[in-house]
């Protein structure tokens, strides 16, 4: 089955990244965070033999994503404007007639491995959606096939609980998996308890 592996992150160059953690760190604290965090999920995923795509908000211009791009063969793309939901569906959506086995990740999750990449996709195999849980009760990641991500078209939250997908999964019928829990860095907390 072929399939696609989707990357979505703020344009640290272009955008305010980690703006829950100015209380703890400067914005040039964060954009050298935001970097390091993109260039260690990019490199990670590099090995890994599919197709792959970084989306950035609000541009894809400046040089760190132009050699990032470049030192990792990954093609970037400009998320659209919206609420994250609208993001991961477009993400999703957009090559649906090409991929059978579409994923979705984070860039701020320093504990990913492609290990979770690699048992999502064998996960597909047998169900439409795998979901990776983040501790924070959201999600680092998800893999979906046949058209499961339509989920995600009518929601219209920025903010999306594990919960909220397993309920529609339920209520749709739609068989789900879950990867081992990973925590994201978002908050001061997150930060200094890595």
């Amino acid at each position: 089955m072929s399939s696609v592996l989707n990357i979505l992150a703020k344009n640290p160059e272009g955008s305010d990244c980690k703006t829950r953690l100015s209380g703890l760190l400067t914005k040039d604290e964060r954009i050298f965070l935001s970097k390091e965090m993109l260039k260690i999920t990019c490199g990670e995923m590099s090995s890994i033999d599919v197709d792959k795509f970084l989306y950035l908000y609000p541009n894809t211009s400046g040089d760190f994503v132009k050699n990032l791009s470049s030192d990792y063969g990954i093609k970037t793309l400009r998320q659209p404007i919206g609420p994250l939901s609208k993001k991961i569906y477009t993400a999703l959506e957009s090559r649906k007639n090409k991929f059978e086995k579409r994923v979705v990740i984070g860039s701020d999750i320093p504990s990913l491995s492609k290990s979770e990449i690699y048992d999502c996709l064998d996960y597909l195999d047998y169900c439409d959606l795998v979901l990776g849980p983040s501790k924070d009760n959201g999600f680092y990641l998800v893999g979906v096939k046949n058209q499961s991500h339509e989920c995600f078209k009518s929601m219209n939250l920025n903010e999306i609980h594990a919960n909220d997908i397993t309920d529609i999964c339920r209520a749709k019928k739609i068989k789900y998996r879950f990867l081992r829990v990973l925590k994201d860095i978002d908050t001061p907390d997150d930060l200094l308890n890595l």
